[in-house]
């Protein structure tokens, strides 16, 4: 297994446990080496989605967000602007964005990430009901309420079609 990725790993198991120290300090170790792969390089987005999850986590969301874009960038140069994995990205950084308020931007990107997931997948995925849903809490900052109803409403619909676990 190559350094970074048991890095990558032992940080996730001392997140798991709590220790957000250790973890910090893990996951900077092994992003510290996927830089070396160079900027573009999908491994270092990789390693880097996961110290971006931690900071969000520990409310450290301005580090979050310049993490997020970077990431993007570099995952929308591999996998194309219409991946499925660059529509959870899109949905933690609105995320990160309506931790700071800034709710306009946030919907935007859940639009995006909804649009992404509704053609790589369909419109039934269990991830499309999270956006929706997630969108909607937006919305309704936003007073705009009859718009977070239809989504919930959509986000509803698909949920009675998942199979139960």
């Amino acid at each position: 297994m190559e350094k970074w990725k048991k890095l990558n790993a032992e940080a996730m198991e001392y997140y798991q446990k709590g220790d957000l120290a250790m973890a910090e300090e893990k996951f900077n170790e092994a992003l510290k080496i996927t830089e070396k792969f160079g900027s573009e390089d999908i491994r270092f987005s990789e390693c880097m989605d996961n110290v971006i999850w931690m900071y969000h986590t520990l409310g450290k969301v301005n580090k979050a967000e310049a993490m997020i874009r970077q990431s993007l960038a570099i995952q929308e140069k591999v996998y194309g602007a219409d991946n499925q994995y660059i529509s959870w990205n899109l949905s933690l950084l609105a995320q990160i964005c309506q931790d700071q308020g800034k709710f306009e931007e946030a919907e935007g990107y859940l639009r995006r990430a909804i649009a992404i997931d509704e053609k790589s997948i369909g419109s039934e995925s269990p991830s499309l009901a999270t956006y929706l849903r997630q969108c909607a809490n937006i919305l309704r900052q936003l007073d705009r309420n009859s718009e977070a109803v239809e989504m919930e409403t959509r986000a509803d619909k698909i949920k009675v079609k998942q199979p139960s676990t």
